[in-house]
């Protein structure tokens, strides 16, 4: 499986991963022109953050679905030219990733 699958896929869906010693980071930016839902299928597993770059919130991610295979599932809506990060935080890490 590839890091991310996007259900249905967008062609306008940018990704970065990147492997941390906190955890997966993941970056998703909204390139299209309208907002859209889906379902987001991460090569990740552990407790999910959402991070907004734009005001610096966090909360927990809603809804999030982990499978044994280490693949976490997570309904996500992303506005228009927005952009998202997302952190799958390690059970070893002890310490918050600070940005």
């Amino acid at each position: 499986m590839p890091d991310l699958n996007v259900h249905p896929e967008p062609a306008d869906i940018y990704y970065q991963h990147r492997i941390l010693p906190e955890g997966d980071l993941y970056l998703l930016v909204n390139n299209g022109e309208n907002a859209l839902t889906r379902d987001f299928s991460f090569r990740a597993s552990g407790k999910a953050e959402l991070w907004d770059p734009a005001t610096g919130k966090t909360v927990q991610a809603p809804r999030a679905k982990s499978t044994k295979q280490g693949i976490t599932t997570i309904s996500l809506n992303l506005e228009s030219r927005k952009a998202l990060f997302i952190l799958f935080v390690s059970k070893e890490s002890k310490t918050a990733l600070l940005m």
